[in-house]
């Protein structure tokens, strides 16, 4: 099966991909898999052509929206969240996914694109598509006393 804009009935296989994703990023602790949910599912019954999901069947998605760059005047497309299920990495599903995301971002007038990454894999990647570093991201778990 190809890749494709996600519809309403793409939502359980997405969040079957969420739950994996949120399985492996530095923040897992902060993660709410009921939120993630209603962000998706958002997206999903949305008509606004500002936020998508781009399905790469059961192999992987790009969730996105245009913003206003945080320094500027500019819009921007932002990444959400990107992931490739492991057996299909080597393959042209991550690839694919970007490119769709890059296109859309175009045609709905960005002038950037803003993609996060918690691997040095993704960050070469990346780099080596003409993205590249504009801030970074520290992440330290609080600990409180009860």
């Amino acid at each position: 099966m190809a890749l494709r804009i996600a519809k309403s009935k793409d939502f359980y296989s997405i969040m079957k991909m969420v739950e994996r994703f949120i399985e492996v990023v530095p923040f897992v602790g902060l993660a709410d898999i009921g939120k993630l949910g209603r962000i998706v599912e958002d997206i999903l019954l949305s008509s606004d052509l500002e936020k998508i999901i781009f399905l790469h069947e059961d192999k992987g998605f790009l969730a996105a929206t245009k913003n206003e760059f945080p320094y500027g005047f500019a819009q921007v497309a932002v990444e959400l969240g990107w992931w490739v299920e492991p057996e299909y990495r080597k393959s042209s599903v991550g690839k694919d996914l970007k490119e769709a995301f890059e296109y859309w971002a175009t045609q709905i007038g960005c002038k950037g694109m803003i993609m996060t990454s918690f691997t040095e894999q993704v960050d070469k990647y990346l780099s080596k598509d003409g993205y590249v570093p504009y801030e970074r991201t520290y992440y330290k778990e609080l600990k409180w006393d009860s």
